[in-house]
C-alpha cells in the first residue's frame, strides 16, 4: 500500500511556546505576536519606532527626550514581559529594558531596536544577580502562568 505524502501551503499550529528571560533568579515568560490583538500589535511598532528614532539622535538626545525614551522601554517591558511586577520593571536600569527589548523584537520579528551602547558603569545582569544592595524591591515568588 502505498502512502501520499500531504503537501500544504501553510501549516498552523494553536499551541503557544513562550521564551523565558531571568531576572534576579526569578524566571518570567516573554509574550509572542499571537498573544498580542491587532491594537496591541500597532502599539508594540509604534513604540518600536518611536525607539529607534530617539536612539539614533545619539548625543543630540535632549533630557525630555531621554526621559520619553526610558519610560517607552520600560512601558514595552511591561506589555512583553508576562506578569512581571512594576516594581522589577521600575528596578530595571534602562539597560537592561533595552536588552529584554531586543530579545523581544529579535524572536517575535517586529521592527528592530538596537542596543543602547555599552557604559562604563557595571550594571546588575538580567540572569543570576541580586538587585543593588540599597534596592527595596522584592521579587519572592513564582511569576504567574497567564
Amino acid at each position: 500500500m502505498a502512502t501520499s505524502k500531504i503537501e500544504s501551503l501553510l501549516d498552523l499550529s494553536t499551541e503557544r511556546t513562550h521564551p523565558t528571560i531571568i531576572i534576579d533568579e526569578k524566571l518570567y515568560n516573554l509574550a509572542v505576536v499571537d498573544d498580542f490583538g491587532i491594537r496591541e500589535q500597532h502599539r508594540i511598532v509604534a513604540h518600536s519606532k518611536q525607539m529607534s528614532e530617539l536612539q539614533n539622535k545619539g548625543e543630540d538626545i535632549s533630557e525630555k527626550e531621554a526621559e520619553i525614551l526610558e519610560g517607552l522601554f520600560k512601558d514595552f517591558v511591561s506589555l512583553v514581559v508576562r506578569d512581571i511586577p512594576s516594581a522589577v520593571v521600575q528596578a530595571l536600569s534602562i539597560n537592561q529594558c533595552a536588552e529584554i527589548v531586543v530579545v523581544f523584537t529579535d524572536a517575535a520579528g517586529f521592527l528592530k531596536v538596537n542596543p543602547l551602547p555599552k557604559t562604563e558603569e557595571k550594571k546588575g545582569k538580567l540572569t543570576g544577580e541580586k538587585s543593588s544592595p540599597g534596592s527595596s524591591v522584592s521579587t519572592e515568588g513564582p511569576p504567574k502562568d497567564g
